[in-house]
């Protein structure tokens, strides 16, 4: 998580932003491009801050970085479905078996933040449109959206990966 500084605000909390010890306002970044295009979309924080000239360039990398995530896990998923991997299968054990599904588990809890996150942003855009220029509206909504479908995505793709026999047809 990264912090920007700036003063305390009334509506604070409505964005991410924590008053601290000191009297300012804290704008609490995760470190995902998804995160810090949609916070550059609300107006007030983008003028406060002065990103208007970054929003095109932080929606262009939100937008790479989507189709990298979906390429990826489209090759991923093909290459089971298909079997062209070569991977040879072997009928595992019960120690093996046990070990992917914690792993499932705990890709499951690393991966849930992010799903939570993209879903709340979408929720905040819903419940306050007027805190975004018009023109935002649909950018913003279109980066949680990549943000949700691609946390999603990935965690279908691990859960083929970790569970998949020799291919799936």
């Amino acid at each position: 998580m990264e912090a920007v500084e700036g003063e305390v605000g009334d509506d604070g909390n409505e964005f991410g932003l924590f008053g601290d010890d000191t009297g300012k306002r804290v704008l609490m970044i995760d470190n995902s491009i998804y995160c810090l295009t949609f916070f550059c979309m609300i107006d007030r924080i983008r003028l406060d801050y002065g990103l208007t000239k970054s929003i095109d360039d932080y929606f262009f990398k939100s937008t790479m970085v989507f189709l990298i995530q979906s390429l990826l896990s489209v090759f991923i998923l093909y290459s089971a479905w298909t079997g062209d991997d070569n991977l040879d299968y072997e009928q595992p054990t019960a120690q093996q078996m046990t070990l992917r599904l914690i792993c499932c588990y705990l890709f499951h809890l690393v991966n849930y933040r992010d799903a939570s996150d993209a879903f709340k942003r979408l929720k905040f855009l819903r419940n306050y449109p007027e805190k975004f220029n018009e023109q935002f509206i649909v950018a913003a909504f279109l980066v949680t959206f990549f943000h949700l479908t691609s946390a999603i995505m990935i965690e279908f793709v691990n859960i083929i990966f970790m569970t998949r026999q020799k291919n799936l047809i």
